[in-house]
C-alpha cells in the first residue's frame, strides 16, 4: 500500500527543472540545430523536426517528437511550409514554450515565398546566430556569459 500511495505522491509532484539541466530545445530543420548546438553548448538539448533526408512535404510529426515538444522551453521556428500545419497545436499544448520565428526582420513576405533558405546567407546565418543567443539568455539569464 505504501509503494502505491508513493507512486500516486510522485505522480502528483509538478514537473520541476533541475538547476543546470540543459534547456529543451526544439528548431524546424538541422542548420538551425547546428546554429543552437554550437552557441548553447552543454547548455541546451536541441532536436531538429525535420531529420536529413526528410521531406518537408510529407513531414509529419511523431509521437516521440510530440512527447519531447510538451517539456520544451524554446522553439526556434524557420518559416518552412510544413510548420504552419502544427505550430499552434505546440504553443496549445506546451503553454511554456516560446516560440521564435528565425525569419522575423531577416526577409521580406515577397522574400520568403521565393526562398525560404536564409541559413545559406553568412549574413542571415550571423543575424540567425545573434538571435538565438539573445533567446537563450533571455530563457537561461544565469548563464549568460557561457552564450
Amino acid at each position: 500500500m505504501f509503494k502505491l500511495l508513493l507512486f500516486v505522491f510522485i505522480c502528483l509532484l509538478p514537473d520541476v527543472s533541475v538547476a543546470g539541466a540543459a534547456l529543451q530545445v526544439f528548431v524546424s530543420i538541422p542548420p538551425q540545430q547546428f546554429l543552437v548546438e554550437r552557441i548553447g553548448q552543454e547548455r541546451v538539448e536541441v532536436q531538429a523536426m525535420l531529420k536529413p533526408g526528410d521531406s518537408p512535404e510529407t513531414f509529419d510529426l511523431t509521437l516521440k517528437q510530440i512527447t519531447k515538444l510538451n517539456s520544451a522551453q524554446l522553439y526556434f521556428r524557420i518559416g518552412m511550409p510544413f510548420e504552419h500545419s502544427w505550430i499552434d497545436s505546440i504553443e496549445n499544448n506546451n503553454t511554456k514554450i516560446s516560440v521564435i520565428d528565425c525569419c522575423a526582420g531577416i526577409l521580406g513576405e515577397r522574400s520568403k515565398v521565393l526562398d525560404n533558405h536564409v541559413w545559406t546567407s553568412v549574413r542571415n546565418a550571423v543575424s540567425l546566430s545573434t538571435l538565438i543567443k539573445q533567446e537563450l539568455i533571455k530563457i537561461d539569464p544565469d548563464h549568460a556569459p557561457h552564450y
